[in-house]
């Protein structure tokens, strides 16, 4: 079975060499920041890891002795209050005419919060008709950050939705507040745990 390796890389970041996966000695990497998995390398049409990408090898590292477990019942997801949960707005930010984008302007020798963004930059610009993809969800309806206990610590249910994907994925957490690890049929990945 091929994995569509695409659904873990990163789809809105200022590190574009995280919008594709990559080959690294004999593996190929996916990877957004929070998640990253790999599969050995089958030859497929993937470009060479870019310099600096090499340090992705040593988060793979998993300690000895640590127990997987299934990957537990997910809840209904929660629904994005900003959209309703469509993953669409009638809406789209625009820099603020007052401030030019920047929040502040300086008056004198002092700065001031712009009173007609609220020191934000931008201000909604509504659009009748429009449907134009939601910020707070990325466009999926739900809630962005939904974090679920496994163990003692807490990953993101969006990432567990994908991880149950895989075939016969288990995950296990190390019991500390690090990543974690996970394991399927054909390769396997590690997980930041929801901070805060």
């Amino acid at each position: 079975m091929k994995i569509d390796l695409t659904q873990f890389c990163a789809t809105i970041d200022t590190r574009k060499h995280l919008f594709a996966p990559f080959r690294l000695n004999g593996f190929i990497y996916a990877t957004d920041g929070a998640i990253a998995i790999r599969v050995p390398d089958d030859g497929s049409n993937v470009a060479n890891c870019e310099s600096g990408l090499e340090k992705i090898e040593r988060f793979f590292q998993m300690p000895e002795n640590i127990l997987f477990q299934q990957i537990p019942i997910l809840n209904i997801p929660l629904k994005c209050a900003e959209c309703s949960g469509s993953g669409f707005v009638n809406y789209e930010h625009v820099d603020c005419d007052e401030c030019d984008g920047e929040g502040e302007f300086q008056h004198g020798s002092h700065d001031y919060d712009c009173k007609e963004c609220n020191g934000s930059g931008e201000y909604r610009s509504v659009t009748l008709g429009a449907k134009n993809e939601c910020d707070k969800c990325d466009g999926s309806g739900n809630v962005s950050i939904q974090p679920v206990a496994i163990g003692n610590t807490f990953l993101n249910r969006k990432y567990l939705v994908k991880m149950n994907n895989l075939p016969n994925c288990t995950v296990a957490t190390n019991g500390k507040i690090e990543r974690s690890f996970f394991k399927f049929d054909g390769g396997s990945g590690v997980i930041m745990p929801c901070r805060g």
